[in-house]
């Protein structure tokens, strides 16, 4: 064990001697190094020590004999002769942790601009409420608004369209009204509808000024009309103004309750795919005695021209019950036949209007008109001196009814 101790010992005396440059100056980093400085000698200092001196510590040297054998060359270098600090000159190694990955480090400048995104839902009521907002570039912007399909429920107020009424009970801003029904036995009871706005809103015909309608009202669970001017066949501003064959086109106009510099212009009747025809068009499909029928007749035809005869242009037919019409003629005595009507493709002609009877119950029944057109004519003449090279084609209605209003529930 003390050969061991020695020999570290010489070890360390040796290299402590070759550190040792026998003057107490410092040499200058600047300078040449003196001649006289003696350059440390490499030591390869080995011992050698068995497997049986690790695993067996009584086979070996005494390894707790080594501090006597360093005491015995001289105490070992003063602590106070270490440098405490490190030279100015020296960079301070940053801390591991706060070493970022350069791929892990963001340049906020391509995350781009902020996006804008401005969305709106019309509620029941009519009024437009408007969602979305902006979104800086780095920001994920929610489905709904990216692509602005928010479900408008989220954001309209609370609807209570519908909601039954007693004496004018509603929220504000809510009016208590009864759904006109003059063929309802019993009338609708009377509910809350949201109150149109003052500028164009409406729910019926008499909310608006005279010669206008109220287009497009859903009344009671859904948004208020429109008013706008009266038109006359082909002309409409919906579908509900043209026959179930045709839908109305090319109709524009100022969204309802908002001012704009939009022009306003009627659209007009145009046959749907596949339902090209010359009609004669009954507005309605029952009638109470003494109501007014106004037929009208369309061409929705392609690119044929139609002549109709000038005086009267229907007949009325009524059904007897069994499969068979009886015709009751004309409804008016024509002294002169009269020119020819022309219709051109897309044209309309609102035909001669008529009441119904009020003869009870002689006046009850099912109904019809019988029409003619003819094709090919000459313009400005009449049918007989027209020499048309097309016709007389037949054209009937759709039938409709002439009946009494439905009972009416007991009185309380």
């Amino acid at each position: 064990m003390k050969n061991l101790a020695w020999s570290i010992a010489l070890a360390v005396g040796l290299l402590g001697c070759g550190a040792d440059s026998g003057s107490g100056d410092t040499t200058d980093s600047g300078t040449d190094v003196s001649p006289d400085v003696v350059s440390p000698v490499d030591i390869n200092l080995k011992v050698d020590l068995q497997v049986a001196d690790i695993t067996d510590p009584s086979s070996g040297p005494d390894l707790y004999d080594l501090p006597e054998a360093v005491s015995e060359i001289g105490p070992p270098p003063d602590v106070e002769d270490v440098p405490k600090e490190p030279p100015s000159d020296v960079s301070d190694v940053p801390n591991a942790k706060d070493v970022k990955d350069a791929k892990d480090a963001k340049d906020a400048k391509d995350c781009g601009p902020a996006i804008c995104i401005d969305c709106a839902c019309q509620c029941p009521d009519g009024s437009m409420q408007k969602y979305g907002g902006c979104f800086e570039g780095c920001e994920t912007i929610p489905e709904e608004i990216q692509n602005c399909n928010m479900d408008c429920a989220k954001i309209c107020p609370d609807d209570v369209t519908g909601t039954p009424c007693w004496d004018g009970q509603c929220p504000e801003g809510y009016l208590c009204l009864e759904q006109p029904c003059t063929l309802c036995g019993m009338p609708p009871e009377h509910v809350c509808a949201p109150e149109p706005c003052p500028i164009d809103g409406c729910w019926f015909d008499w909310d608006c000024a005279p010669n206008h309608w109220c287009v497009g009202a859903e009344f009671p669970y859904g948004s208020h009309g429109q008013c706008l001017p009266k038109v006359e066949p082909p002309q409409c501003w919906e579908d509900a103004h043209c026959p179930s064959s045709a839908e109305c086109k090319g109709a524009i106009h100022c969204p309802p309750c908002y001012a704009c510099a939009m022009p306003t212009a009627p659209g007009s009747c145009q046959a749907k795919e596949g339902m090209e025809a010359v009609l004669l068009w009954v507005d309605d499909s029952y009638y109470l005695p003494g109501w007014t029928v106004h037929p009208v007749w369309y061409n929705l035809l392609n690119d044929t021209t139609i002549f109709l005869a000038g005086c009267t242009t229907f007949t009325l037919e009524e059904s007897n019950g069994d499969g068979t019409w009886k015709n009751l003629g004309p409804l008016a005595d024509c002294v002169w036949e009269g020119y020819a009507v022309k219709l051109d493709p897309g044209d309309a002609h609102p035909a001669m209007s008529f009441p119904t009877s009020v003869q009870e119950p002689d006046g009850f029944g099912t109904f019809r008109l019988r029409g003619l057109y003819w094709t090919g004519c000459i313009d400005d003449q009449p049918i007989s001196q027209a020499q048309c090279t097309g016709g007389p084609v037949d054209v009937l209605s759709q039938t409709y009814s002439v009946g009494p209003p439905p009972p009416m529930p007991p009185s309380q």
